[in-house]
């Protein structure tokens, strides 16, 4: 009896032959020229833009945290930025509410049109002249014109309440707790009407793909990487590194739609064109130090030892 029968007959594992290696070969081959490597692809070249119905950004909070609580099962709802209204919140400071009761006592202007109103039924022209007597307590205290607070940028306006608007999340930090937590929600750098149509062209794209297609195209991704076509370019381009798959549930909260996401329990994934690209290019491998962010090593050092193993 030959070795290759007594393989055969053996029980034990076969050595595959000549033929099915260079089959396995061939398929291999055929799979990396049906991936899209081409400068077009999303996963190769991702194209933020703040108005999209097909995307949204998040801020403050760590990937870690966000990762971390997509994992363990819970649910994540997103927060937008305060409205732009008459009430910006420097005028609620004890500075301002105090420096504003004096102002009613000595204010002459002020004074002088509140003896002056007649009738005023609605309360709108009283609401007016408080308006006046606030702007002048404004410039009393230096702060900024209330026009220049309705016109200033919407990371200008979140750096009013406290909020970090950089889309480079920061990593979290064990020693300080609560510092770049979830705390249960996503803050966006959105106003509050400019996020539900975002938030709705999600959920509408994410729904129908499912009900035709029968396939979840919702993912959140957590990292990104600035790449560059060659030395000589000075546009960069931005691809996903690890995508989770996710749903969104809308529900109807006080006449307002609220939205949050939630994880589906698959796998994370560094996308197959996004590793053929980086082994046939760049010569470094997208694999275990990314995709061990399941266990001990964080998401952000696993990023971080890509980014350095890449520049090496």
């Amino acid at each position: 009896m030959s070795t290759s029968e007594k393989r055969r007959t053996g029980g034990g594992p076969r050595e595959p032959t000549d033929w099915e290696r260079a089959a396995a070969t061939r398929v291999a081959d055929l799979r990396m020229r049906l991936l899209d490597l081409k400068n077009s692809n999303r996963l190769l070249n991702f194209k933020f833009t703040e108005r999209s119905r097909s995307h949204v950004r998040v801020i403050e909070a760590s990937s870690d945290a966000i990762f971390a609580n997509l994992v363990e099962g819970k649910r994540l709802a997103f927060h937008a930025l305060p409205e732009k209204s008459d009430e910006p919140p420097d005028e609620k400071s004890d500075q301002f509410l105090m420096a504003l009761e004096q102002a009613r006592n000595s204010d002459s202007v002020y004074r002088e049109e509140l003896e002056a109103l007649d009738d005023d039924p609605d309360g709108e022209e009283t609401r007016r002249i408080e308006r006046r007597l606030k702007d002048r307590v404004r410039a009393q205290l230096g702060l900024k014109p209330l026009a220049e607070i309705k016109e200033m940028t919407l990371a200008n306006f979140a750096r009013l309440y406290g909020i970090d608007p950089h889309f480079d999340l920061p990593p979290l930090d064990r020693n300080e707790k609560g510092k770049n937590q979830v705390n249960g929600y996503l803050q966006m750098l959105m106003l509050p009407d400019q996020m539900e149509r975002s938030l709705a062209g999600i959920s509408d794209q994410a729904r129908t793909a499912l009900q035709e297609k029968g396939v979840n195209t919702l993912y959140v991704a957590i990292g990104y990487l600035e790449w560059y076509e060659s030395e000589s370019s000075e546009k960069p381009m931005f691809a996903p590194l690890l995508l989770h798959q996710i749903d969104i549930e809308r529900k109807l909260v006080y006449s307002k739609y609220q939205y949050n996401i939630g994880s589906l329990g698959e796998e994370s994934d560094v996308k197959k064109s996004l590793r053929a690209k980086n082994v046939g290019e760049c010569g470094v491998s997208l694999s275990s130090a990314i995709l061990r962010s399941r266990g001990s090593l964080s998401i952000t050092t696993s990023i971080q030892n890509y980014g350095q193993a890449k520049s090496e």
